[in-house]
């Protein structure tokens, strides 16, 4: 096995192909330079992802940018807790305004939210299922764990929201929150992602029952900063 990605890291360099991530079927495009200097791949059962590193790369900025396309609302099948139906975007820079409406304080015991994604490389509408996401669990550490550490240059406490999604709050407090020129900021996004279209669909629950959530469509694309 070795020799055989010792034997495809070669033949990369030297095609300098664009560098894909195998994500089970799905060959995914990512944000990174090309010719590829010195790939790592990193197998997993039936399937590999392929993580680079990039000694000439400026530091202090991503390796992509991020353009926000579409908010949808997702269906519930309840009554809506949780709603965002008065969220739109706006302007040319294309952020988020409106408000959110909470309508019960929503508990760890109770109350579930889940994240899962899907990807479009080639821009053509055939979305597929990509295997990393955040599973159910109960809502404060689902808070925790994913938007209080990768949501939190995007959602701006005291200055362009006051959504208690910090994941410092538990329960989330009924209420009426604001969204005010929220834009997506990549400050603490992942180094590496999928470039082409990516939806990302955050889902809440409670007792296992869809109560709210909405469907966030972006566009990635390459910024390379070489020096």
């Amino acid at each position: 096995m070795l020799a055989q990605l010792l034997q495809l890291n070669h033949g990369v360099r030297e095609r300098g192909h664009v560098p894909v991530a195998l994500l089970g079927p799905l060959l995914v495009p990512l944000s990174v330079p090309q010719p590829l200097p010195v790939p790592l791949f990193v197998a997993s059962g039936n399937w590999q992802l392929a993580v680079c590193t990039f000694p000439k790369i400026q530091l202090g900025g991503k390796l992509y940018n991020v353009e926000l396309q579409i908010f949808d609302i997702l269906k519930v099948e309840q009554e809506t807790i949780i709603d965002f139906g008065d969220v739109r975007i706006m302007g040319r820079e294309r952020s988020l305004n409106g408000t959110v409406h909470i309508t019960q304080d929503m508990d760890a015991e109770n109350f579930q939210m889940s994240v899962d994604f899907q990807t479009d490389p080639l821009r053509n509408g055939e979305w597929r299922k990509i295997v990393f996401s955040v599973p159910l669990m109960n809502i404060c550490e689902a808070m925790r764990l994913y938007i209080g550490s990768y949501g939190k240059s995007t959602l701006r406490q005291g200055e362009n929201t006051n959504l208690p999604f910090d994941g410092q709050q538990c329960p989330l407090p009924r209420g009426t929150y604001y969204i005010r020129g929220m834009l997506m900021n990549t400050e603490t996004w992942p180094e590496i992602m999928p470039i082409g279209n990516l939806k990302s669909n955050f889902r809440f629950f409670k007792q296992g029952k869809a109560i709210g959530g909405v469907s966030v469509q972006t566009e990635i694309s390459q910024s390379l900063k070489l020096l």
